[in-house]
């Protein structure tokens, strides 16, 4: 009985044990999952790229299956679920079809998993990253609320949310949708909203868009097509197509009978097995009234010289119901009249519905054949203003053939279909900036005067250079460069700071250019790196027994190379010193004018006053000498 008790308590301190060990690691499971990745940028990488390090003592696998919504995962995904999307697109619609229910019906096994599928789609689209304030968000509490704020404010994110939600409902386990197939499952179809996430992904991730475009627009005319052609047949049960004839609007097996091919000699008539396919009157010769019989005489003439290539009865009424759709859809017609209201109704609705559809594909067409041609059109308008040009002028034949291969060239080779400069235009600066380092990083690290230099400041040399295209002589190979001295205008240079090569090529060369100013420029962002290059540049200068010594030693002036922005602004600088000088120096002028304006008049007080005094005088010895 003791043992009993002590395994008994034994058995119980193993559970609470387990019990503990468990709720801890919840609690640690929940702490790792509040943790935000944050990133730490290098700003030592001259390519510009964020280094994300993650600063998680602990990580935790669910954290892992955080999905970018503009990754190459993502985007597998979404195709993945697009394919799937298909099979109740197509065959919901082909359940109109006899037989073909109950064929779904046996393979109902594959919506089991069309529905895991879409319960996971609903999984991984509540585990999409975001961004709040810069940073990267993967944790599931945040991307949850993330997914439940979009909720509360988009209205886009909502409705697709209800989609998700209805498309997984068990129809088919309402008693009422019991026994038809397409109400069972057509909730399914609502799943196909994600083809138009897709179909985003793919145009921008896609290297042949116009293409992509195209296609697009042959499998939109194909669903359409698709379902309208089943809901004709729908009609066509409805009114019984079993009974009909061939000049019926409805469905008729006599408008798609099976081929018939002749089994005696159609070709030489003096054979004793020859028969002549053309005896007798042509079809279009008959007339409606007589067509039916005129082809059960026809088919009795040929029965025992033909046989007949029997194809399945789903065959022919799928074949001709998308037929009739496709005629009526593009408004072609050529269909036999509607013999009732409502087969009229339908017909008209359909041919408006043709006609909004036929605008649209022309339209859609229409913009992707004018964007492929567009940039070729500019191209050839200015191809012939050149031709022109040199015709009008008389250039020799041999200089305008040259001419004339270079556009050539051009296009061929892709210079005037991609314009380098509107792409630098376009992308982010440090985006185009890691690009561009990796086509010409390794070439400028090769030139001499750029070795050990500053990576930040070759950063900004490259995405300075400019494409050039050029057809001369050439003796330099790939990858060389040359005028590297001129454009420092190092104070000695013998060549005055002057270009001593041009490009001479036997064939076409791109060629980058890196301007003066352009780098002076650069320069003045990075003082240590301009006396690094300029004193290297001497040194070079020195070997070669180019430098002047008597002049070496100049300095250059600190402004030769400053950016526009920067004498503009030191010229703005300069003209507010001199306005306010100017008015010093009026402020001056005026005190010294009030000045002398005060000192002449008292100079003029004085002076009459002494005339006055002299006046006095004379007056009073004038008096005094009669007197005496």
């Amino acid at each position: 009985m003791a043992e009993n008790s002590t395994g008994t308590l034994r058995s119980f301190g193993s559970i609470v044990w387990s019990v503990l060990k468990i709720r801890e690691w919840w609690n640690n499971a929940r702490k790792r999952l509040q943790i935000v990745e944050r990133s730490d940028i290098d700003e030592a990488n001259v390519h510009g790229t964020a280094r994300v390090e993650k600063q998680m003592t602990s990580e935790s696998w669910w954290t892992w299956t955080a999905i970018d919504d503009t990754g190459l995962p993502f985007h597998l995904w979404t195709m993945f679920v697009c394919g799937v999307c298909m099979h109740p697109l197509i065959f919901l619609a082909l359940s109109v079809f006899p037989g073909v229910p109950e064929f779904l019906d046996r393979t109902k096994n594959v919506y089991f998993f069309i529905d895991g599928v879409f319960l996971v789609d609903l999984l991984v689209l509540t585990r999409i990253v975001f961004t709040d304030q810069g940073i990267v968000i993967t944790s599931t509490k945040g991307m949850f609320w993330h997914r439940l704020k979009s909720l509360e404010i988009e209205r886009s994110e909502r409705k697709q949310m209800i989609l998700d939600v209805i498309c997984i409902l068990p129809l088919h386990l309402v008693p009422f949708f019991s026994g038809y197939f397409f109400l069972q499952y057509m909730n399914r179809v609502l799943k196909c909203y994600r083809m138009t996430n897709f179909v985003t992904l793919s145009e921008i991730r896609t290297s042949s868009p116009h293409a992509f475009r195209l296609f697009k627009l042959i499998f939109i005319c194909f669903i359409i097509f698709h379902w309208n052609g089943c809901l004709y047949f729908y009609i066509s049960k409805v009114y019984d197509y079993a009974n009909a004839y061939l000049e019926d609007w409805i469905f008729s097996y006599d408008k798609i009978i099976n081929p018939v091919v002749a089994t005696c000699n159609t070709d030489n008539r003096y054979l004793p097995d020859y028969c002549d396919v053309d005896d007798g009157p042509r079809i279009t010769h008959v007339e409606d009234e007589e067509l039916q019989s005129f082809v059960e005489d026809f088919m009795r003439i040929w029965k025992n010289r033909t046989d007949v290539i029997e194809f399945d009865d789903f065959v022919r009424q799928y074949a001709l119901s998308f037929y009739w759709s496709a005629l009526t859809l593009v408004t072609l017609g050529e269909q036999p009249w509607p013999s009732n209201t409502f087969q009229n109704v339908f017909e008209i609705g359909d041919t408006l519905l043709g006609l909004v559809i036929f605008a649209v594909i022309v339209g859609d067409v229409g913009n992707m054949v004018s964007s492929i041609n567009l940039r070729r059109s500019d191209f050839e308008n200015v191809l012939d203003g050149c031709k022109r040009f040199m015709d009008y002028r008389k250039v020799p034949h041999g200089l305008h053939v040259k001419a004339v291969d270079y556009f050539t060239y051009m296009w061929v080779h892709g210079g005037a279909q991609v314009d380098e400069e509107e792409i630098a235009e376009f992308l982010p600066p440090r985006l185009y900036g890691e690009i561009a380092v990796e086509i010409h990083m390794e070439t400028l690290k090769r030139v001499k005067l750029f070795e050990n230099c500053d990576p930040r400041l070759l950063y900004e040399l490259i995405l300075k250079l400019q494409l050039r295209v050029y057809r001369f002589f050439v003796t330099l190979g790939s990858g060389v460069v040359f005028g590297e001295l001129s454009i420092l205008n190092i104070p000695g240079n013998k060549n005055g700071n002057l270009r001593t090569a041009s490009v001479r090529s036997k064939g076409y060369s791109d060629l980058y250019v890196l301007d003066k100013e352009m780098l002076w420029e650069a320069l003045h962002e990075y003082p240590e790196a301009k006396a690094s290059l300029i004193e290297k540049g001497r040194q070079i200068l020195a070997k070669d027994n180019l430098l002047d010594d008597s002049i070496a030693g100049e300095v250059l002036d600190d402004e030769y190379g400053m950016p526009m922005e920067t004498k503009l602004e030191n010229l703005l600088e300069d003209s507010r010193r001199l306005e306010k000088q100017l008015e010093e120096l009026e402020i001056k002028d005026r005190e010294w004018s009030r000045k002398m304006k005060q000192w002449l008049f008292r100079l003029e007080e004085d002076f009459i006053e002494e005339l006055e005094e002299a006046d006095l005088l004379r007056r009073e010895e004038l008096l005094a000498l009669p007197q005496s």
